[in-house]
């Protein structure tokens, strides 16, 4: 809670919305009983990627890498992310920067909305806000996004403008997309209704699970009853099954998967045939593919 003005104000920030629209469930544990959460591997990288790219606005390459690898303790992590960083940063980069990791804190209505602005840029009038990403995620477009939408708010908040630029910078897969998001746009106008739903039905204690496969990612998923059940469920597991059921149902699962290693490796072999035809060592299109000394391919 913030206290403003003598009244008592409800502060959310992107990162709490986001947690609570993807799984109620887990923002009880983040935010209600605030269970330790475990950092996942694609957590730290992102870390990683943003503390690499802050230091860079105001140090030298090998006093970011330094530091990284000081406060991360991770060589091979930091470096390899590093490489990611460098095929993506170019020499005017941040030539129009005028903030990096500025934070921010803004009323909407009876809310308050924070988080901080990875980068804002400045080129003419208009302001640029710059989030990086460093992951797997596919961003298509902008508008229609929550983040997008929030940020822009409190940038347009904070240098009382009518419009804000926002773009995804994606470090790992080499992308960007840029979207413009107005003050009377009916992104900005659901801002509320959004806030305003999400806080009722936490009033109300509704913390309703929705496990999938993507819980694999949540930092939760290890003391979450819910996504247990729902693994037993989804691989036809139950109390009632012997030993001798379990078994097989291992092995039927197992000879599914060698069908799959198999359909793995042709479509592998396609690949790396294309690239040497072509004359190709890395394919950088939706997910970058790296050609292998040892005659194999990575995808990243």
């Amino acid at each position: 809670m913030l206290t403003l003005g003598g009244m008592e104000m409800v502060t959310f920030s992107f990162t709490a919305l986001s947690s609570y629209q993807k799984c109620p469930k887990q923002y009880e544990f983040r935010y209600v009983q605030k269970r330790e959460a475990q950092q996942t591997k694609i957590m730290l990288e992102g870390s990683i990627a943003h503390y690499i790219l802050e230091l860079l606005y105001n140090h030298t390459v090998e006093e970011a890498i330094s530091a990284a690898i000081t406060k991360y303790g991770s060589y091979d992590d930091v470096m390899r992310i590093f490489v990611d960083i460098g095929n993506f940063v170019t020499e005017d980069f941040f030539d129009h920067t005028e903030s990096v990791e500025l934070p921010f804190n803004v009323k909407l209505g009876d809310y308050n909305l924070k988080g901080v602005f990875d980068r804002i840029d400045k080129i003419g009038d208009d302001y640029y806000i710059i989030d990086y990403k460093y992951g797997n995620t596919e961003y298509k477009q902008v508008n229609g996004n929550l983040q997008p939408s929030i940020y822009a708010y409190a940038l347009m908040q904070t240098k009382n403008v009518s419009r804000v630029f926002f773009s995804y910078y994606n470090i790992k897969q080499n992308t960007n997309v840029t979207g413009l998001i107005e003050k009377d746009s009916q992104e900005i106008k659901q801002l509320y209704p959004i806030l305003d739903n999400v806080y009722q039905s936490i009033l109300a204690g509704s913390f309703p699970a929705k496990p999938s496969y993507n819980c694999v990612y949540c930092m939760f998923k290890d003391i979450c009853i819910d996504y247990s059940e729902w693994i037993k469920k989804s691989f036809d597991l139950n109390e009632n099954m012997t030993f001798d059921d379990i078994i097989e149902s291992f092995i039927d699962v197992g000879n599914k998967a060698n069908v799959m290693k198999i359909k793995s490796k042709e479509m592998e072999t396609f690949i790396r045939e294309y690239m040497i035809s072509n004359g190709l060592s890395i394919y950088n299109g939706k997910r970058r593919v790296v050609l292998t000394k040892e005659g194999g391919v990575i995808v990243d």
